[in-house]
């Protein structure tokens, strides 16, 4: 399980650029009334990550402006939810997902 929480500085993933695999559930921001990581542009640096053997949730990330990096990601062992992220533009980066096995939020 990987969970990049309550980061209030943090802008970027960079130093995960070599992650493919997650064997758990990926949980970028929070599921709560705190911001999650307040300062989180992009996730561009996993682009190289293929599947995630949990769920994935991306929320409360005010600044994210996009998906993109999850353009390798091709399949998800649970659920997939994007939420509360005000900036963001675009789903761009989930085209290439095959498979969700749990539901879309």
């Amino acid at each position: 399980r990987l969970e990049i929480t309550e980061n209030l500085a943090l802008e970027n993933l960079n130093g995960l650029q070599s992650l493919k695999y997650i064997q758990e559930s990926l949980v970028i921001g929070i599921n709560s009334r705190k911001a999650g990581n307040a300062k989180l542009e992009n996730i561009d640096s996993l682009k190289n990550l293929n599947n995630v053997g949990g769920s994935i949730n991306i929320t409360r990330n005010f600044k994210l402006l996009n998906v993109k990096g999850l353009i390798g990601l091709t399949k998800i062992n649970d659920n997939l939810t994007i939420f509360i992220n005000n900036d963001m533009q675009s789903f761009e980066g989930l085209e290439n997902i095959r498979e969700i096995k749990g539901n879309v939020f």
